[in-house]
């Protein structure tokens, strides 16, 4: 998969996200001189590997980006219809036809 990179990338930090079809997606982060891979099951590990630099603008986009990034790969569920409601069932005999 084609990775995604952040889009304030620059002076000292590099994060990209990879996206898997198989297995966990995952986010390569390179920052003073050091590279982490963080799972992509809690984005805002990302932000925390910055240490003290987490309170720059930069970090809170980079925190926000992540999120983003995660929820849009998601698969969106399908919502399925409650009928824990006795009034909501379809009657078993509704659709018999009675032999005389």
């Amino acid at each position: 998969m084609k990775p995604k990179p952040f889009p304030g990338n620059g002076r000292g930090l590099s994060v990209e996200y990879m996206r898997m079809r198989e297995g966990p997606s995952y986010f390569v982060i390179l920052y003073r001189n050091s590279s982490k891979i963080v799972s992509a099951a809690d984005p805002k590990d990302v932000w925390r590997c910055l240490g003290n630099a987490k309170y720059t603008p930069t970090a809170q986009a980079l925190k926000e980006w992540a999120v983003e990034i995660v929820n849009s790969s998601l698969p969106k569920p399908e919502p399925v219809p409650d009928t824990s409601f006795a009034s909501d069932v379809e009657e078993p005999n509704d659709n018999t036809k009675m032999i005389t």
